[in-house]
């Protein structure tokens, strides 16, 4: 055999070992997709079924007055309640203690392991409220207010 039909040889076995590898892990980027995509909408789903007790939509600006109370439920896997934060230079929100636990009772709550809080914002201003996702791919629950 000579020299030149070698190398086609070993030509060929490099292209099949290539297109074989490319061949695979395009498969297995479709399947993480797949995956990422039905986790996503899992996870959604759950924030939807958590804020459809409450009266703040993600990625809202709310217009309310000074001295409002806003009812934020959120499932727990997603929006962890040591996430939380608040950010403002004039305004303030405090925990309503009484309104705490107010959808504890409900199945599809308790089911999704929502959590819920009952604020007071008082002041005036702009109010940012903001929970860090723990799930790659979800973003931060984020709402402004403006207290006026």
């Amino acid at each position: 055999m000579s020299k030149r039909n070698i190398l086609i040889i070993i030509i060929g076995i490099a292209l099949i070992v290539i297109g074989g590898n490319i061949y695979f892990i395009t498969k297995r980027n479709e399947a993480r997709t797949l995956l990422q995509k039905e986790n996503t909408k899992k996870y959604n789903d759950e924030i939807e079924a958590c804020e459809s007790f409450s009266n703040v939509r993600n990625g809202t600006i709310k217009e309310v007055n000074e001295t409002t109370r806003v009812m934020i439920a959120l499932p727990e896997e997603v929006y962890p309640q040591k996430n939380i934060s608040f950010v403002s230079d004039t305004a303030t929100a405090g925990i309503v203690s009484n309104g705490e636990n107010l959808f504890t009772g409900n199945e599809t709550f308790t089911k999704n392991d929502c959590w819920s809080h009952y604020y007071e914002l008082d002041g005036k201003g702009v109010l940012d409220f903001n929970v860090i996702s723990n799930i790659e791919g979800i973003s931060d629950y984020l709402v402004k207010f403006n207290i006026k």
